[in-house]
């Protein structure tokens, strides 16, 4: 069964993109580092140590966030004046809405699940907190922590920080 379909989509018209295809994702297949545990000092050296290692991982992230670079001027716009508007519950259950259940919680350990639940009305409260924040300017201290996360380029070595983009997963609810 599964090999005649191979076999016809083989054979029709897309046969060779869909060989080239399947070529790639088989040899995507082969590039596990899963269980990988290296990454290589500034030296090139191999560090395996896991306190090494997290420690090359911080400076590295480190020196790529601090450096500047080269980009276009932001336009610039005039000011808008005049009060904000406040954060409406009709927004915030647009917002639950749009939530995708089974997604991985955050910090809380809330999933949307239960921010979508019928047993409590969060938009209220979210309507009240949040237009408590933006009256306050101040933004929750946890809001601004995130955590960088190196995902694998798929080419280089797997031992060099500069084979991996750093990807900062911030919480999108307290």
């Amino acid at each position: 069964m599964v090999r005649s379909n191979v076999n016809e989509k083989l054979e029709s018209r897309d046969g060779e993109r869909y060989l080239y295809r399947l070529e790639k994702f088989r040899h995507r297949q082969t590039e596990d580092i899963g269980k990988f545990f290296g990454i290589s000092d500034e030296n090139g050296r191999l560090l395996t140590g896991r306190k090494k290692a997290l420690k090359r991982w911080r400076d590295y992230f480190e020196e790529i966030s601090t450096v500047e670079f080269p980009h276009p001027a932001i336009p610039s716009t005039a000011p808008t004046h005049g009060s904000v508007q406040k954060i409406t519950v009709e927004e915030i259950e647009a917002a639950l809405k749009k939530m995708k259940p089974g997604k991985a919680t955050g910090s809380d350990d809330v999933a949307a699940e239960l921010w979508k639940s019928k047993f409590w009305y969060p938009a209220e409260w979210l309507a009240k907190f949040f237009n408590q924040v933006v009256a306050e300017k101040k933004v929750p201290e946890r809001w601004r922590q995130s955590t960088m996360i190196p995902i694998w380029k798929k080419k280089g070595s797997p031992a060099d920080c500069s084979s991996y983009r750093p990807i900062r997963v911030a919480d999108w609810h307290h």
